[in-house]
């Protein structure tokens, strides 16, 4: 989030948006909130708006547009992706007030910041995304417990106001730049990779190169100069949300969608029941529903939307019972193809760069 920010005093890069979803309290509104703490003081916009209310208000190129818990109907979802189309442009709506036509725009370089239980938004507007989950380990847990006891306990020794004002003083020496990444040509990925995600991996050097300003070389023109430090720490971020680990950037899963996929990819081809997942994933079965078809309404986060070696079918599942007979009931399975994951799995990829660049 803080390098999303950042991004918006890249002069030539492009945005970085967030999707961050989770299970409730697993922290997902604190950590939008405590990164809007971080940033100057009126960097951030978090209050709940309507379809075209931002097109009426004074708002400043780069300001986040922090939408907590929203919905985004489906002309909020165009906007989105207006916006993030041509990110050095306003994005302009055409209205009619008192018989009048009426042009409005929204600045250019707003990120959007979508905090939500469940991912949100078509998958034109995800690929937009970085498309994080919220840690939901059973140490994450237990340490979020532990600091709602600890702050409830002494509410001055959690108190990070001091940190904030060190932030937003910080911010007033990160000046606008362009960002150049001389070796840009040398960094590798699979020929399958998504160009908005090689866009936000640049992006994302880009805004590291602009935080670590200060220890950057520059150009004649002065332009600053990314570092492979820039790299490094852009692709420790990036490749586990594309190997859906702590998010989802290829396939846009949600963590349970994930979590499935991580059990059935262990297992050899052929008829899985829905009590057998559901027996070793612990998933109940509004959870396995969930995992398999995503929402209801999009479908665009469940494992069937965007894996072809699963599917379910109805087959026939026999049982033994105490007494000794044995029953016979239809019951649903997910069908897997061990060999068509394997094929499937051909069309993933990290970020790499050129042995020769080590060196």
């Amino acid at each position: 989030m803080i390098l999303s920010y950042a991004a918006t005093r890249v002069l030539n890069g492009d945005g970085i948006h967030i999707s961050l979803s989770g299970s409730a309290g697993t922290g997902k509104s604190h950590c939008g909130k405590t990164a809007a703490d971080h940033l100057p003081e009126g960097a951030v916009m978090g209050a709940r708006v309507s379809d075209k209310a931002l097109f009426y208000h004074d708002i400043k190129s780069g300001t986040v547009l922090l939408l907590d818990d929203q919905e985004l109907s489906e002309d909020f979802q165009e906007l989105l992706k207006v916006a993030s189309t041509d990110w050095n442009r306003p994005a302009e709506y055409l209205t009619v007030n008192n018989q009048k036509a009426l042009r409005l725009t929204l600045p250019a370089r707003c990120p959007f910041w979508v905090v939500k239980a469940n991912l949100t938004g078509d998958e034109q507007v995800l690929d937009r995304q970085l498309v994080i989950w919220t840690d939901e380990s059973y140490e994450q847990l237990r340490s979020i417990q532990d600091a709602i006891f600890a702050a409830a306990a002494n509410p001055e020794k959690v108190s990070e106001y001091e940190s904030t004002l060190i932030s937003r003083k910080i911010w007033q020496h990160i000046a606008p730049a362009i960002v150049v990444i001389p070796w840009a040509s040398d960094i590798e990925c699979s020929e399958h990779m998504d160009a908005r995600n090689i866009k936000l991996l640049l992006a994302l050097i880009q805004a590291h190169a602009l935080m670590c300003g200060a220890k950057r070389e520059r150009t004649a023109e002065g332009y600053l100069v990314a570092s492979l430090e820039d790299f490094y720490a852009s692709v420790r971020l990036m490749n586990p949300l594309l190997e859906n680990k702590g998010g989802s950037q290829m396939l846009k899963l949600s963590s349970a969608a994930s979590s499935l996929l991580d059990f059935l990819k262990k297992e050899p081809s052929g008829d899985i029941p829905f009590d057998e997942i559901r027996k070793y994933t612990k998933m109940s079965k509004s959870e396995l529903s969930r995992a398999l078809y995503g929402r209801n309404d999009t479908q665009t986060e469940g494992l069937l939307a965007v894996c072809p070696a699963a599917d379910v079918v109805d087959v026939s599942v026999t049982t033994t019972l105490n007494n000794g007979v044995t029953r016979s009931s239809r019951q649903k399975a997910v069908r897997w193809s061990k060999e068509a994951y394997d094929k499937w799995l051909e069309s993933a990829g990290i970020f790499e760069l050129k042995t020769a660049t080590h060196r």
